[in-house]
C-alpha cells in the first residue's frame, strides 16, 4: 500500500479544513472591518486614502477570482474566496459612504462651526451665520400655534415654528425645524424636543459648505407659509435649528450613532461571513478518484 500512497500524492494536512475555513471567513471580515474603520476615522482631508485602499480590495478580489480551479468536483475555492472578498469591499464602501454621510460629516462640520449661548431670539440671525449650535436666553420659546409646514414634490413635509420672545420682533430670526413631525396644517408639531419645556436652542442647519442641508428650501418654503398665514414676518438671513435640549450632546450623539453604525455593521458582516464561509466550506467535496485508481485499489 505504500508504493500505492505515494503514487497519490502526499497526505492532506490535518488542519486543511480548519485552514481553508478560516481563509473563507477571515479576510472578508478584515477587508470590511478595515474600509469601515478607516471611513469613519480617517479625516475628510484623506479620503483619498480610503479609496484607494477600496481600490487594492477590489484588486485582490479579482486576482482570487483569477487562480485557476484545482479540483475538478465541488466549486472553486479561489472563486469563493474572491467573490467574498469582493462583496465585502463593495458593502463596507456603501455602508462607510452612508455612515459618513449621515453621522460622521455632520459631527465634523458642527465641530468646525462657532457654539453661541444666551442668544436673544431678536437677535439679528446674520450675526450668528457662523453658528453651529445656538442656546437661546431663557426667555425664548417655541410658538407652537403658529407653526406651518410645506410638502415638497417628493411629498417630504417640511415643518418649521417660529423663536419668539417677550419683546416685540420686526422680524422672525431663528426657526426650529424638522422633517415629517407635525401635521401638513403644521398643527401637532413635534419636531426634536420641540414638546420640552426644558429645550433652549439646537443644532443649525447649515447653509453653505460641503455639507449644507439639502432641507433649507423646504424649510423656508414653509417659514413663508407660516408668516403669510399668522402675519409673520420672515428675515432674509433666518436660520433653522433641530431644536434640542442641550445643543452639545446633541452634537456629540451624531458622533455616537456613527460608532454605533459601525459596530453593528461589523458585527452583521462577521456573522453572514461565518455562515456564507462554513456554507460553502461545506459545498466544497474531495475530488472523486480516478478509475484507474479504483482499478489499483481492487488489484
Amino acid at each position: 500500500m505504500e508504493p500505492l500512497q505515494a503514487s497519490m500524492g502526499p497526505p492532506r494536512p490535518q488542519n486543511f479544513h480548519t485552514i481553508s475555513l478560516a481563509l473563507l471567513i477571515v479576510p472578508p471580515a478584515f477587508i470590511f472591518l478595515s474600509i469601515s474603520v478607516f471611513m469613519v476615522f480617517l479625516p475628510h482631508s484623506a479620503q483619498a486614502v480610503i479609496w484607494v485602499a477600496v481600490a487594492v480590495c477590489l484588486l485582490i478580489s479579482l486576482i482570487f477570482m483569477s487562480v485557476r480551479k484545482s479540483q475538478r468536483d465541488g466549486p472553486n475555492f479561489w472563486l469563493c474566496l474572491g467573490c467574498l472578498c469582493l462583496l465585502a469591499t463593495t458593502s463596507a464602501a456603501a455602508a462607510g459612504a452612508y455612515n459618513w454621510r449621515s453621522h460622521v460629516a455632520r459631527y465634523w462640520a458642527y465641530a468646525g462651526q462657532r457654539a453661541y449661548s444666551n442668544v436673544l431670539p431678536g437677535e439679528p440671525a446674520l450675526s450668528h451665520a457662523d453658528a453651529g449650535s445656538l442656546a437661546f436666553s431663557v426667555d425664548a420659546r417655541l410658538d407652537l400655534a403658529r407653526a406651518a409646514a410645506h410638502r415638497s414634490e417628493g411629498g417630504r413635509l417640511f415643518c418649521v415654528a417660529p423663536v419668539l420672545g417677550r419683546a416685540p420682533q420686526e422680524a422672525v430670526q431663528y426657526w426650529a425645524a424638522g422633517v415629517g413631525c407635525c401635521q401638513p396644517s403644521g398643527s401637532s408639531f413635534s419636531c426634536g424636543a420641540a414638546r420640552s419645556d426644558r429645550a433652549r436652542g439646537g443644532l443649525v442647519y447649515l447653509q453653505a459648505g460641503r455639507f449644507s442641508s439639502g432641507d433649507l428650501s423646504g424649510f423656508r418654503r414653509a417659514a413663508k407659509a407660516a408668516s403669510a398665514a399668522h402675519g409673520l414676518v420672515l428675515s432674509p438671513d433666518a436660520l433653522f435649528v433641530r431644536w434640542a435640549e442641550d445643543p452639545e450632546q446633541a452634537e456629540g450623539g451624531l458622533w455616537i450613532d456613527g460608532i454605533r453604525f459601525l459596530v453593528c455593521s461589523i458585527l452583521v458582516h462577521f456573522a453572514f461571513s461565518l455562515v456564507a464561509g462554513a456554507m460553502l466550506h461545506c459545498c466544497r467535496r474531495a475530488p472523486q478518484k480516478s478509475k484507474l485508481e479504483d482499478r489499483r485499489l481492487t488489484h
